[in-house]
């Protein structure tokens, strides 16, 4: 811990500025600012007001999301997107893929901060197939990536409030899928397997019943004949190469345009 963050330096930034600007600012996971906070028996309180990048720059409370900005973000939630019940969205990617975590963070703006890389520690495979993100089980390995959030703002409150409505991610009833929606959605949790040839959309976190309307639309929207099958203990959608693979492919070649993601095509 110590060998991370310079309990001085630390106690001395956090004096004027929070947790998270504290773990953007040394360069770490804000889990590894709490965790110094709590060794080091530093006296931390919690700040209000906002980062001070945007406190004297409020966004107008009646803005809204443009119609692309929320097919970006229909298809961000349909994949690794999440809302906080903050009233804040957030996203994180690899690090090999700022290049994509960059331009979603221009397509917010202006409701995106800035773009951050971290460094945190790799969970740990167990022998009976859990993972453990216990430090005692922690193998040495460490994962790079990069997000963004968004400010707070009204918005984001009624699309958690949408999506979230027990608590639990779901499938809204008026989701649609275009282009921008299932090109992203795609991106964030597709996978193609070029050997089998096939197309996997890892939709595990949904219901059986909203696997099997989102398969649905698939099919409407390409002329594709997708079915749902079980994989890691939930339903996924796969497309194989007899039930419309080649159409997919086109699609994506068409739609792709990110290097970082061409593998994916």
């Amino acid at each position: 811990m110590s060998k991370l963050l310079d309990k001085e330096k630390l106690e001395s930034y956090l004096q004027d500025y929070n947790r998270q600007q504290a773990a953007d600012h040394f360069g770490v996971h804000i889990a590894t600012v709490k965790r110094a906070i709590k060794r080091f028996g530093i006296k931390y309180k919690k700040k209000s007001g906002g980062h001070p990048k945007y406190r004297g720059n409020p966004l107008d409370k009646d803005l809204e999301l443009t119609d692309f900005q929320n097919d970006l973000m229909v298809g961000s939630l349909l994949g690794d997107g999440f809302l906080l019940d903050c009233d804040i969205f957030r996203i994180k990617q690899k690090l090999d893929r700022r290049e994509y975590v960059d331009y979603l963070h221009d397509q917010f703006a202006p409701f995106a901060t800035d773009v951050r890389e971290e460094k945190s520690r790799k969970p740990t495979r167990m022998p009976d197939g859990t993972v453990s993100h216990k430090i005692e089980d922690w193998k040495g390995e460490y994962t790079y990536s990069s997000s963004f959030s968004t400010r707070k703002h009204r918005i984001f409150k009624e699309l958690h409030q949408k999506w979230y409505p027990k608590g639990e991610k779901i499938v809204p009833k008026d989701v649609h899928l275009n282009e921008t929606v299932l090109t992203h959605w795609y991106l964030q949790d597709g996978y193609h397997n070029k050997n089998k040839n096939y197309y996997r959309f890892s939709t595990q976190s949904f219901s059986d019943t909203e696997v099997n309307k989102l398969s649905e639309m698939l099919n409407n929207f390409l002329d594709v004949n997708s079915d749902v099958q079980l994989h890691g203990g939930g339903p996924v959608i796969y497309v194989t190469k007899t039930n419309g693979e080649e159409k997919l492919q086109r699609f994506f070649r068409q739609n792709i345009v990110f290097d970082c993601f061409k593998y994916k095509i």
